[in-house]
Parts: structure tokens; C-alpha cells; sequence
């Protein structure tokens, strides 16, 4: 298997620890390894065509590890993966071990974190965009960009996001779902 960047074995051992979790913590919904590989490690690693090495990333309600965990695999220097679930978080301590760069696990809603440095927010299946920018806008600045990925609904979400906020943003068609895209947003600001 080639996964960009990432260590030999990393993804292996990654995988044989999440399916053994989540046969007790209901972690991610799955029916083979396969359906894992291409639809949740490859779809989470085509963020990196986006992100520099050094860029601090928040990712949030990282849940099992989407895309963070697999960002910090392939050699992102600082990721700071947000969970409140506390068994899910204990799982990304555990996963966050395989990883030789720095990964941060805050066990916290999102609303309580704070933070003086974030270049690029994840998000993978969390929420509509409105609420996502709700969440998180307080970790912003004038460089902060979103990298979320987005299904079929995409239009819809940034019509109905547009209506309460100002932003700029660039979609990117997935390269593993035809259905995707990743919306990369820039300048966010409230109207």
C-alpha cells in the first residue's frame, strides 16, 4: 500500500488498532478494511496537496483520527486533533503514539479552546458549514484557512453560510469520491 509519505507500517498498525477499539468504542462505521483505506485514510490524506509541513492545524471532532491523524502520519509537524467524546479522545492518545511528529489531543468541546496560532481547520463529517464556522471562528486570524470536506450537499451549505458570513473559497473536486469536494475558505468573517 502507498500512503503518500507516510512510515512504513504506520497505517498497518493504525488499522489493527482502530479495528480492535471498535469492537468497544463505536469509533467509525465501517464493513471492510478496504471501504476504510480508500474511503476514510486516502480520502484524508489528499488534504496534504493543500497544507505545508509546518502549518498548525486544528482538526476538529477528530472522532477516529479524520483526517488529522493521517495528516501527522504523513509528516504535518503540529496537529492538534479536538474531540469532547472522552473514549474517543483516549483512542486518539493511544493512535497519536504512531505518529513522529508533534499531535496535541484537546478532550474539549470546541467552543473552549483557545488558541494564538492556527493556520488550517479540518473538519470530516462534523457539521454543515454554518455551524462549523460558529464553532471555531474564535481560533481564526487574518491567515487561517478551512479545509472541509464536503459531499453532494456543498452548494446548499455555502448558499445557506453566505447569508451570515463573508468569505473567499476555492472547491476542489475529491479525488476519491465523486460526490466530494474539499472547500478550502479563506478570510472568514461575520456579516
Amino acid at each position: 500500500m502507498g500512503f503518500y509519505n507516510v512510515p512504513h507500517g504506520t497505517i498497518e498498525k493504525y488499522i489493527d488498532l482502530l479495528l480492535t477499539w471498535n469492537k468497544k468504542v463505536n469509533l467509525i462505521s465501517i464493513r471492510n478494511e478496504n471501504e476504510l483505506i480508500e474511503r476514510h485514510i486516502h480520502d484524508s490524506l489528499q488534504l496534504l496537496d493543500h497544507i505545508k509541513k509546518e502549518d498548525v492545524v486544528f482538526d476538529l471532532g477528530s472522532g477516529a483520527g479524520f483526517p488529522g491523524l493521517m495528516l501527522s502520519y504523513a509528516g504535518i509537524k503540529n496537529i492538534n486533533l479536538v474531540e469532547s467524546n472522552c473514549k474517543k479522545a483516549s483512542f486518539l492518545t493511544v493512535a497519536a503514539a504512531l505518529s513522529e511528529d508533534k499531535v496535541k489531543i484537546h478532550n474539549m468541546n470546541i467552543k473552549s479552546l483557545e488558541t494564538n496560532s492556527c493556520d488550517i481547520i479540518t473538519a470530516r463529517g462534523l457539521a454543515e458549514l454554518n455551524e462549523i464556522f460558529e464553532l471555531s471562528e474564535h481560533l481564526t486570524n487574518s491567515k487561517t484557512k478551512y479545509l472541509l470536506q464536503k459531499g453532494k450537499n456543498i452548494d446548499y451549505e455555502i448558499k445557506k453560510a453566505l447569508e451570515k458570513w463573508n468569505f473567499e473559497y476555492i472547491l476542489h473536486e475529491s479525488k476519491t469520491s465523486s460526490e466530494g469536494y474539499i472547500i478550502e475558505v479563506h478570510n472568514l468573517r461575520l456579516k
